[in-house]
């Protein structure tokens, strides 16, 4: 009916949309997850293992859709995931909110205005633009 009554380019949408809602509503079908891929893959019950491959020569893992992880379980991965995130945003943060001491590099943490530097188990007071640190007892030093 929508072939004989509908314009072409309806009955291209039409199709498109047939097309999605038998991949999505189907379980043994799946979209390829690589970005931009436009291809469905089939997963073939009593094969090896959940890693598959697309027409795109991308190998996903059937049960979670993320890269081929095998022998690796999804919850393993799942967990190494959010951890690699939570890094990135620790990253993030010190990037933003420290400098590198002058000397030995290390990341010297700004708060209200002050860094500190934790070095021989005492705690060094820092200016932020100066670099110049000030000792419990008020004498200023080195950092390194």
């Amino acid at each position: 009916m929508i072939s004989l009554l509908a314009p072409k380019e309806d009955k291209k949408k039409y199709s498109q949309y047939l097309l999605r809602s038998y991949i999505e509503d189907n379980r043994k079908t799946k979209w390829c997850p690589a970005p931009g891929c436009e291809y469905a893959v089939e997963y073939i019950a009593g094969s090896e293992g959940y890693n598959v491959s697309s027409q795109c020569s991308f190998n996903f893992c059937w049960n979670c859709t993320e890269e081929a992880h095998r022998p690796v379980d999804c919850g393993t991965v799942a967990q190494w995931i959010m951890k690699n995130s939570a890094e990135s945003e620790n990253m993030n943060w010190i990037l933003a909110n420290s400098k590198p001491c002058p000397k030995c590099k290390r990341p010297i943490e700004k708060n209200q205005g002050m860094m500190r530097l934790r070095e021989e188990e005492r705690w060094r007071k820092t200016h932020w633009s100066d670099i110049l640190i000030i000792m419990n007892d008020g004498r200023a030093i080195n950092p390194c």
